[in-house]
């Protein structure tokens, strides 16, 4: 009987694993430390740059 209610046991926690992970998905997205993307400011290539597109005159 033992075996039974390990195996009941297990399900039970696979099925409220699932669920966890289904609201977590459905909500915020969760970040881990071992995400990839730097801290600190974007590359110089990634910055914008404002592009004028001509000169301006200025009338008196």
């Amino acid at each position: 009987m033992l075996r039974v209610d390990n195996a009941i046991l297990l399900l039970i926690e696979a099925e409220g694993t699932r669920l966890l992970r289904e609201k977590r998905v459905k909500g915020r997205p969760r970040r881990s430390d071992s995400d990839e993307e730097a801290s600190g400011p974007p590359a110089e290539s990634e910055c914008l740059q404002r592009k004028s597109t001509g000169k301006i005159i200025m009338v008196k």
